[in-house]
């Protein structure tokens, strides 16, 4: 009876015994669980994960399951974050991946970044290239201008003194008139009394002071010099006197009618010349300064005219902009010896202006992302990424410094490429530490602290 009372007391310490050993156990091996299984391990730099080089004295990161040589671990969705060990990605729902260190990137320390694509998968990319060459970048442009009458070419007709009008040419506004052509013919009561007043004088031997002030007076009447020197040659009286046209150019108002009189200094036609004539146009900011620069040429056609052009005799960029269009005023004062382009007209102008000399190439060629300009430059079969500063761009064209004439530089699948380089981290070694992706920086800190 006494035994086993002291049976069942012992029972459930043993029980006891064996449920602590075991839990325990299980809790040794949750812990070695998450030690290989937790978070990246990303307790030290990539530069010591392993401590492994290769020949070329690139240090490593932890192999793979085969054994195959890493450069790093990283994220697809994170590129330019790398981390010296697999695991899951701080950053997604996913594992980490491998950059192998026999593809990719450059092995050889010292070596500029650098990516490598297989020929085959070049050539079904059909990818085209270029090479760079040395030379001055032409900046040209065609613009839309319109033809408009010269208004420093323009001419007031008056009758400069009373009289009647006898006859007018049929000339209505719109015609064309060349320099010397007869508007109309007047009869002028006032120059006719002051001729037959100098025959007076000169048939009755007035002093000559006498004949010279009348002559004056002549002058001051608004008789034509002309006129005057055909009374002093002829001495004869003129009774009508004609209007001529000053200038060649359009007649722009007319208001002389047969039989009707006219005041002195009344306004009776007005003429615009059409040789030279202007052309306006409205031309981009950023062709200021080409416009002012030595060495630009300005030539002007026209769809009405097809294989015609006409000369520029002078430009002038006329003050002030269009805040709508943003948009400077630039005039031209175009030779048109045969009439042929007609104020109201549209015209095509084209500039080409001198740019900057450096080393042109394709602009397709350019990558801009907003932090580091690049191109893509394929030499011995690799693909470097190299900065380049872009100064100055016309067209497809543009003047960059950053690489050589004669480089190679790849147009086609340029994105593919430089995508490629992000994962190898190329594009990150190109900067500065200061230019580092937010990202990068990040996984650094990381890195640091979890090494503490």
């Amino acid at each position: 009876m006494s035994e086993a009372p002291q049976k069942f007391r012992i029972l459930p310490v043993v029980l006891a015994l064996i449920a602590g050993l075991a839990l325990g156990g299980a809790g040794v091996m949750l812990y070695m669980k998450h030690e290989s299984a937790g978070t990246p391990q990303t307790e030290a730099p990539l530069s010591a994960a392993s401590g492994k080089k290769t020949p070329e004295g690139v240090e490593l990161a932890e192999p793979d399951a085969d054994g195959r040589p890493v450069l790093y671990w990283y994220d697809p969705m994170k590129p330019d974050a790398h981390f010296p060990k697999p695991g899951p990605s701080p950053f997604m729902d996913m594992d980490l991946v491998p950059k192998y260190a026999d593809e990719g990137a450059e092995t050889a320390a010292g070596d500029a970044p650098s990516v490598s694509v297989s020929p085959a998968v070049e050539q079904s990319l059909g990818l085209r290239t270029a090479l760079a060459s040395e030379g001055e970048l032409r900046k040209e442009a065609r613009l839309a201008a319109e033809v408009v009458l010269n208004e420093h070419d323009y001419a007031v007709v008056q009758a400069r003194s009373g009289g009647f009008v006898e006859s007018v040419s049929p000339l209505a506004v719109g015609d064309p008139v060349k320099a010397g052509e007869v508007l109309a013919k007047l009869t002028i009561p006032g120059w006719t009394e002051a001729q037959t007043e100098y025959l007076v004088q000169r048939e009755t031997n007035a002093p000559q002071g006498a004949i010279e002030g009348t002559l004056r007076r002549l002058k001051l009447l608004g008789m034509p010099q002309k006129d005057i020197d055909e009374l002093i040659r002829t001495r004869r009286v003129k009774t009508v006197f004609t209007i001529e046209a000053p200038i060649s150019g359009v007649v722009t108002a007319i208001s002389m009618r047969a039989g009707m009189n006219v005041n002195a200094s009344q306004t009776v036609a007005e003429i615009e010349g059409i040789d030279p004539v202007w052309v306006v146009a409205s031309i981009p900011e950023a062709y200021a300064r080409d416009v002012a620069k030595e060495g630009t040429k300005f030539s002007l056609t026209s769809d009405a005219f097809p294989g015609e052009s006409w000369k520029v005799l002078s430009e002038a960029l006329l003050p002030g902009a269009d805040a709508a269009t943003r948009t400077l005023r630039l005039r031209l004062q175009v030779a048109n010896p045969g009439g042929t382009l007609r104020p109201g007209m549209t015209a095509v102008l084209h500039i080409d202006a001198p740019g900057e000399k450096g080393i042109l190439i394709p602009r397709e060629a350019v990558i801009d992302d907003g932090r580091l300009t690049r191109v893509i430059v394929k030499r011995d079969g690799r693909f470097y990424p190299t900065p380049v500063a872009v100064k100055d761009a016309s067209g497809s064209t543009a003047a960059v410094s950053g690489v050589n004439a004669g480089d190679e530089i790849v147009l086609s699948s340029i994105y593919l490429i430089d995508s490629e380089a992000s994962i190898s981290g190329a594009l990150e070694r190109l900067k500065s530490p200061a230019e580092k992706t937010p990202a990068a920086a990040d996984a650094a800190g990381m890195a640091m602290e979890s090494g503490k």
